[in-house]
Order: C-alpha cells, then sequence, then structure tokens
C-alpha cells in the first residue's frame, strides 16, 4: 500500500510518500518468516534569492537482527536521494522498480539491497542556481545511518556523509544533458563490511 502526495503553498513546493509492505513466506515444514517493510520521505523546496533550497527527510525500515522476520523496501525513483548511497538512476541487470532503500555490507542501491538490508535514515540539504540561462547547477549534501544494527553484534550505524554535484544544461525543449560527480565519506557502519577497520 502506498501513497504520494505534491502541494504548493506561495514560494514552498512539498512532496511526500509513504509506502508500506507486508507478506509472507510459504515453506511448509520450515520456517515461514514474515515480509515487511516501511518508508517514507518528506521534502520540500523554495526560492532563496537567486538560490533554490531544499530539505529531505527520508526512513526506510531495516532488518531486525533479533527475529526472523524479513525486510523488504523500496521507494519510487522519482524520490531520487543520492548518486551513491540509494544508487538513483544506475541501471541494473535484475528487475527492479524504483529505488532500493537497504545497505547489505557488500554494496550500495541495486535489486539485492531490497531485501534483508539495515535500512536507511536519510537528511538531505539540496541548493540549485542557474548562473546562465538553460544552465543549472546543484549541490547535495546527504548525511546518513542505517535503521537498524547490521547484527546483533555491531551496533555501528553511522553510514556516511554523501557530496554530489550536478551540472544540467537544456539543448531545448525536449532534451537536456546532465552531468554530476559524487563522494561519500564513509562512517563506522562500514566497519562490519569487512575485517578492515579502515573505513576509507
Amino acid at each position: 500500500v502506498g501513497a504520494t502526495a505534491d502541494a504548493n503553498m506561495g514560494p514552498l513546493t512539498l512532496g511526500a510518500e509513504i509506502d508500506y509492505f507486508t507478506g509472507s513466506v510459504a515453506n511448509p515444514g520450515g520456517i515461514e518468516p514474515d515480509l515487511e517493510g516501511l518508508n517514507f520521505q518528506i521534502s520540500g523546496g523554495m526560492g532563496v534569492g537567486p538560490a533554490n533550497v531544499g530539505l529531505t527527510l527520508l526512513y526506510a525500515s531495516g532488518d531486525d537482527p533479533a527475529d526472523a522476520d524479513i525486510n523488504i523496501n523500496g521507494l519510487d525513483g522519482n524520490y531520487a536521494t543520492g548518486f551513491i548511497i540509494t544508487n538513483s538512476g544506475a541501471r541494473s541487470l535484475q528487475p527492479k522498480d524504483g529505488t532500493c532503500l537497504s545497505q547489505d555490507g557488500s554494496s550500495l542501491g541495486g535489486a539485492l539491497n531490497c531485501i534483508a538490508g539495515s535500512g536507511l535514515i536519510v537528511i538531505k540539504g539540496t541548493a540549485g542556481i542557474s548562473p546562465v540561462e538553460r544552465l543549472n547547477l546543484q549541490g547535495d549534501i546527504i548525511y546518513a545511518m542505517s535503521a537498524e544494527d547490521q547484527s546483533s553484534t555491531n551496533s555501528n550505524n553511522d553510514i556516511g556523509i554523501e557530496l554530489d554535484g550536478t551540472a544540467r544544461y537544456k539543448l531545448d525543449e525536449n532534451l537536456s544533458v546532465m552531468g554530476g560527480v559524487a563522494y561519500l565519506i564513509t562512517g563506522d557502519w562500514w566497519k562490519s563490511a569487512s575485517c578492515d577497520p579502515d573505513t576509507d
């Protein structure tokens, strides 16, 4: 079950999405865990002088290592969060619908992380400006942590800070080109992804 909403309140533009997932696994004679998941995203933006600024809050549930239930998640790809953390816009060899929001310790984004990952809690700030006609420059700073511990023995949940920069140029009414760069300053959550304690 899911719902989205968009609103314009004078200079302020608001957008939101909420999704709830539920189900169960049929495994006669074996463990039959429940499937569950919840995510919501709220964003707002407005013009401040020559710039457009915005703030986004995101929560995506994760897999609790203390129970057998399986977390499953996904968010509409129209609500992009970041280039690295949610791998928005990336192509996958596996079928997927929307953006996967669970970290699995070995990769970011992609179809596999929709299931049994640690989830996400994100705060994102955005600023954009058009220095010349048809050109838009945007910078994002994103702080992310996992919604759940990765394991019963590891309570690190600081995924890190992502810095994104994009430039989009509108060639005509129907065609634009975009280039971007992203960098993730990794946090202690990654110490559980390998034996190496250096999270760089």
